[in-house]
């Protein structure tokens, strides 16, 4: 079993002169541990094993550790998916926001995997949420401020899914945490139910579509023609970008979306076309900063990103501008798949303005 993360607080006025019981009262009681159990004393886990020991079983009844671990280990890949797709619904705009699930992406998976109940509802999984993610107390369940890392979602899961299949027994105590000994005992076991929300509700958790794009770009060879041709001039931009992050001890990530910003790679543009018909056709390229951060996390391995492992490859920066390119031009119904991936790089590297793209694609389909 994981040992509890945090330790002793610090006795106030700890060397000065005793004034009396009371002070004494106080001090016994300022070295008794903080009624809650959180991570963020203990270093951030690198790698899965890490990740698994950090997993905080404490209070769970007659908890079979190894083969809630070992449960845990067999669906670890799915698991840290899911973990990273409801850390996106924050707004992203760091690596370690990227990385840390809020509360507005808790509801979600809550929500998208139906898991509420009347007898354990929302308000009460988001009290589990903060008093998982340091909260003190049962009156912090609105606070929008914490954020769990995986090793705490992989905590989260476990005392959620004893809790949910055991919503008497979850009642009578501080939610995720020892009960009384006049409580009942749980009607499922810690063991079951880990297994019931691995098996029935884990599957309706979402888990991104990053396979999915990822076969579309590698099967399309004219992306993957544009992708070859642009190759040299796209590793010499991400030196730079590696550069600047170095100098304003940042990442490349920051520095991607702040160079799409700068060169005015983001919002909407538009021009009218008037085609053959007669007819005046609006045509627009629009793309959101989140649309780009989504767009790079989405080319991550979710383990190495989890454990802040970020890749820089080309190929994952190539993947990143392509989605880009996809989200950007999807509206226009003139530019293949291929040409949307074009427009993209040569936007980025100065080349074509996406006003030139536009019209070029328009003008193209007219001919």
């Amino acid at each position: 079993m994981a040992p509890k993360a945090g330790g002793k607080p610090t006795t106030p006025g700890k060397g000065a002169p005793a004034k009396g019981k009371k002070d004494d009262k106080k001090e016994e009681a300022a070295d008794q541990p903080a009624p809650t159990v959180t991570a963020t004393a203990a270093a951030a886990p690198k790698n899965k094993e890490e990740v698994l020991a950090q997993v905080n079983l404490d209070g769970l009844p007659h908890c079979p550790n190894d083969q809630i671990l070992e449960l845990l280990r067999e669906k670890y890949e799915t698991l840290v998916a899911v973990f990273i797709h409801y850390c996106k619904q924050s707004e992203c705009k760091t690596l370690e926001q990227a990385t840390r699930l809020r509360l507005a992406g808790f509801k979600k998976l809550v929500k998208g995997a139906n898991l509420e109940l009347k007898v354990y509802d929302m308000e009460q999984m988001s009290r589990l949420f903060m008093v998982k993610g340091g909260a003190k107390g049962l009156g912090s369940s609105a606070d929008e401020t914490l954020s769990l890392g995986v090793e705490q979602f992989f905590t989260l899961l476990v005392h959620l899914a004893f809790c949910r299949d055991n919503p008497r027994f979850a009642q009578g105590k501080d939610v995720g945490f020892a009960g009384d000994t006049s409580v009942k005992p749980p009607q499922v076991p810690v063991l079951q139910s880990v297994q019931n929300m691995l098996n029935e509700f884990l599957p309706r958790m979402h888990k991104g579509n990053q396979k999915e794009f990822q076969m579309v770009l590698k099967g399309d060879t004219e992306a993957q023609s544009v992708i070859s041709s642009f190759s040299e001039k796209i590793g010499a931009w991400i030196q730079k970008l590696a550069e600047k992050a170095e100098k304003s001890n940042s990442d490349v990530f920051v520095q991607f979306v702040a160079f799409l910003e700068e060169k005015g790679c983001l919002g909407t543009r538009s021009i009218d076309m008037t085609e053959a018909s007669g007819l005046t056709v609006t045509h627009k390229s629009a793309l959101a900063d989140l649309q780009a951060r989504h767009a790079f996390l989405d080319t991550q391995n979710p383990e190495d990103l989890a454990v802040g492992k970020p890749s820089y490859e080309l190929s994952c920066i190539m993947e990143a501008l392509a989605r880009c390119g996809d989200k950007k031009y999807a509206s226009i119904m003139e530019m293949s798949f291929a040409a949307r991936v074009r427009a993209m790089l040569e936007n980025v590297l100065g080349l074509k303005s996406e006003m030139e793209e536009i019209g070029r694609a328009s003008c193209r389909e007219r001919v």
